[in-house]
């Protein structure tokens, strides 16, 4: 190690050793002195109240070092992990939808979101990470929303299977399928297995409190396919807005089969012109070379009133 590194790791260490208040003040300080920020931040964990301030509006979430709240911290929601995603809830928020489902819904991040900019929206969050739902409920606490929280995972079936969660407090991959941590060898985390409820959206929707379903964000580690067999039927009756995450080819290709058989859906990737988002439409899911891998589907019905989010 080089006298350099040697010199960063230490005054880093020094950083996060300091008490949470005292570094949360140093901080904000650096922040608003306008210094630079992003070769350090990633290894600065902001722990602490998190003000998520939006355009005209805010919530709060609780940091404890997480990556998530970490780049919200440094960045800003608008600019953060998955910007895309967030400009679709905004501009999907702004044409009138009344509910959002939220599978995988972390500590909350998009749920938060959703209720601060439409608190009228009727919003239900399922996460079936014990520790991470924990952190769900308080972030929804401490803002007073009503969001409908589920510690259940969706599936394609009802019962019960192996949840596999890590032992880190601030996870972002927990997951029912194996392949994401226990079966990955670049995975090099302490595993936490353990039995979690499943169901399937359908079965949820015909006893839930929604009334409607416009709008379902998929985030579930390689799942996503399982959780969408799931909710074929209710699918086909609402033609709900999708927005789901692919993180490998197998993926890719499942997701492929299912909405083959949902007709009228199209398909749309996440593009950038002249500094903002828009939608190009796809034939079918391609994985590699698509903006984060996350894609949105609509049904033709539905499609014009969004033609201003379209790539021409």
């Amino acid at each position: 190690m080089n006298v350099k590194s040697q010199i960063y790791k230490t005054i880093i260490h020094a950083f996060n050793a300091l008490p949470v208040r005292l570094r949360g003040n140093v901080f904000n300080t650096w922040k608003k002195s306008g210094l630079p920020y992003t070769k350090f931040y990633k290894d600065l964990r902001f722990e602490g109240k998190l003000e998520v301030q939006l355009r005209d509006t805010h919530f709060y979430m609780q940091a404890s070092g997480g990556t998530v709240e970490n780049e919200i911290y440094w960045k800003g929601i608008y600019r953060s992990l998955e910007p895309e995603s967030i400009w679709l809830f905004e501009q999907l928020i702004k044409s009138g939808i009344t509910s959002v489902v939220d599978v995988g819904a972390n500590t909350g991040v998009y749920s938060l979101f959703s209720y601060a900019l439409n608190p009228k929206l009727t919003i239900v969050a399922f996460e079936p990470s014990r520790k991470t739902f924990s952190k769900l409920k308080s972030n929804v606490e401490l803002n007073q929303y009503s969001i409908t929280l589920e510690n259940i995972a969706l599936s394609n079936s009802v019962g019960s299977a192996l949840f596999y969660d890590t032992c880190d407090e601030n996870q972002t991959n927990a997951s029912l399928s194996s392949k994401m941590l226990k079966e990955n060898p670049n995975a090099h985390v302490e595993m936490d297995e353990y039995e979690v409820a499943i169901t399937t959206f359908d079965a949820y929707y015909s006893q839930s409190v929604l009334e409607k379903v416009d709008f379902i964000k998929i985030d579930v580690e390689l799942y996503e396919a399982e959780v969408l067999e799931g909710m074929v039927q209710t699918i086909r009756k609402e033609h709900p807005y999708l927005l789901f995450e692919v993180l490998t080819e197998e993926v890719v290709s499942k997701i492929n089969v299912i909405m083959n058989e949902l007709p009228g859906y199209e398909l749309y990737e996440f593009v950038t012109t002249d500094g903002n988002y828009k939608m190009r439409r796809v034939e079918k899911l391609t994985g590699k070379g698509n903006y984060d891998w996350n894609y949105f589907a609509c049904h033709s019905t539905k499609a014009e009133q969004l033609k201003p989010l379209m790539y021409p």
